[in-house]
């Protein structure tokens, strides 16, 4: 039964982290256009940074719970690479310092290269959860 909830949790929040990080992605993408200005993209950001965060540690918890070893060992780099900018102050975007084309690049790259692995991990994470829901019924209707 936890690993019916866990494959099901885990994959609501795969999906979250999808979303969070296309949110990262449009709203750079509107920084580089200039329909928004450098203090309301970083306002609007950071909003998300330690939710992100936090939904990414419960995601490795979940997999953990629920045994998913392809999961977590594919999220531990993400987790140490969150941990390190945590660690380093870094999580936060400055306004005057994301207009810099080195920083407005890395943080676009990072937001593309995320999206994608979430994204790719929502193919994975259904197959759990719907190999979990199967297993479960197997074993509840077997005698």
């Amino acid at each position: 039964m936890f690993e019916v909830l866990s494959a099901v949790l885990s994959f609501i929040m795969i999906i979250g982290l999808t979303f969070i990080n296309g949110f990262w992605l449009i709203t750079l993408d509107e920084l580089e256009l200039d329909h928004l200005n450098p203090a309301d993209v970083c306002k609007r950001l950071n909003k998300v940074v330690i939710p992100e965060m936090v939904v990414h540690g419960l995601l490795l918890f979940a997999c953990l719970v629920g045994w998913a070893p392809v999961v977590l060992i594919l999220n531990i780099p993400v987790a140490i690479w969150h941990g390190k900018k945590y660690m380093q102050n870094q999580h936060f975007l400055d306004p005057t310092e994301i207009l810099r084309f080195k920083n407005l690049k890395a943080s676009r790259n990072e937001a593309i290269a995320k999206t994608i692995f979430f994204g790719l991990q929502i193919i994975y994470g259904m197959y759990w959860m719907v190999s979990a829901i199967i297993t479960s019924s197997v074993r509840k209707s077997s005698p």
